[in-house]
């Protein structure tokens, strides 16, 4: 069986591609419940309430001269637009994920005569998603 591979995903965030400067991409989703239990209930009974979203990922840092300028403008906090997340690049048929996003945290790293990188969290801004994850039709 063929596995996936990191060198094929495909990221952008409002309409400007990051696969050539992001690595480290992770996709944390959950489903946040509420206690239901009842007076006469031996174990407690939590019921689904809403899911969770969460994109986090590591962009290493361009300098001004070569689109630094505008990648910091894009991935500063506050900044919203749709991510998409293609795992498996943008072939046809091929699984996409995505959602109305914005930018909650921007952690800037400078280590000492290494690469500049940025730690980026995406939350959503919005209540549905654009893409499953599963398919690459809109859910």
């Amino acid at each position: 069986m063929a596995k996936i591979s990191g060198k094929n995903i495909y990221v952008s965030f409002a309409g400007t591609s990051l696969g050539d400067t992001l690595r480290n991409v992770q996709i944390s989703q959950s489903q946040e419940t509420a206690d239901a239990t009842a007076g006469a209930d031996s174990f407690r009974n939590y019921v689904a309430t809403v899911k969770t979203v969460e994109v986090t990922a590591e962009a290493v840092m361009k300098d001004y001269s070569n689109g630094g300028s505008a990648l910091r403008s894009l991935l500063s906090v506050g900044s919203e637009g749709t991510l998409i997340i293609g795992v498996e690049g943008t072939a046809a048929g091929k699984p996409k994920f995505g959602f109305l996003a914005r930018v909650n945290q921007a952690d800037e790293a400078v280590p000492y005569d290494d690469v500049v990188t940025v730690s980026l969290t995406w939350e959503m801004a919005g209540t549905a998603l654009a893409f499953n994850g599963i398919t690459s039709q809109f859910p």
